[in-house]
C-alpha cells in the first residue's frame, strides 16, 4: 500500500486535509497512479488556490507495509 496524505498548514498548526492509498503493483500497471504523478497533480490542483488564502499545501507520500488488508 502506498498511503499518500496532503495537509493544510497555517502557521504552526498543520492539518491532514487527505489520506488516500494505492497499492504499488496498481500503481506499477498505470503511470498516473505513480506517487510522484499522484502528488504533483495534487499540488497543482490545489496549491495556487489554497495560497491565495495564505496557507500552504504540503504533499507527504510514504510506503507503508502490511502483512494482509481486509477490504
Amino acid at each position: 500500500m502506498t498511503p499518500c496524505t496532503s495537509s493544510l498548514q497555517s502557521s504552526s498548526q498543520p492539518h491532514t486535509l487527505l489520506k488516500f492509498s494505492c497499492p504499488c503493483l496498481l500503481a506499477g500497471t498505470n503511470r498516473e497512479l505513480f506517487p510522484e504523478r499522484i502528488t504533483k497533480r495534487l499540488q497543482s490542483q490545489f496549491r495556487e488556490s489554497l495560497s491565495s488564502i495564505g496557507l500552504l499545501l504540503l504533499v507527504r507520500h510514504h510506503v507503508e507495509v502490511m502483512d494482509r488488508v481486509a477490504l
